[in-house]
């Protein structure tokens, strides 16, 4: 069964299977909090149930069941857009820190950007250093995009708040 917050499998199981995983062996291989969980149905005879947590989202014009495991997130390469954003973001940050008395609107023309979307890329120069290594690991939440970071407008200053918004827990 497929639900906006999880994929479940049924499966039906012999007694030697069923056995195995009440001893837990299952739930061992995956320890956190994405991890499936599994149910054994006694009124239906022997079925396991594998819940595997997951998140609807809108992805373009589509919605898209996302499913990750902690080995997913270990194996993720680097979001190349995401890296271009955070590069862009440091370069703009610099500018503005050189102090050489140029405006937003003119380091915005000089690089060839609305001033909007270069005070909003500016302030991802200021993300917390975690989420900032996170990123360049590969290892941010798969829902994070490029296109969603660069859309924030109001970006905590407070790096707590900054990993509560955007995912990172």
């Amino acid at each position: 069964m497929v639900t906006t917050d999880s994929v479940d499998i049924s499966i039906g199981v012999d007694a030697a299977l069923a056995s195995a995983l009440r001893a837990d062996t299952v739930h061992a291989a995956m320890p956190d909090r994405r991890s499936a969980r599994r149910v054994l149905d006694e009124a239906e005879g022997e079925t396991v149930t594998l819940a595997v947590p997951a998140m609807l989202k809108r992805v373009g014009m589509e919605m898209r069941h996302l499913v990750e495991s902690p080995r997913d997130r270990e194996a993720r390469k680097p979001d190349r857009s995401l890296l271009r954003l955070l590069a862009r973001a440091d370069r703009f940050r610099d500018l503005i820190l050189r102090g050489d008395g140029r405006s937003i609107a003119e380091l915005a023309e000089e690089n060839g950007v609305t001033r909007p979307y270069f005070s909003r890329i500016v302030r991802l120069g200021f993300l917390a250093p975690d989420i900032a290594t996170a990123i360049l690991e590969g290892r941010q939440p798969i829902d994070l995009s490029a296109k969603r970071m660069s859309v924030t407008a109001d970006l905590a200053k407070d790096w707590s708040v900054q990993r509560r918004e955007l995912g990172f827990g």
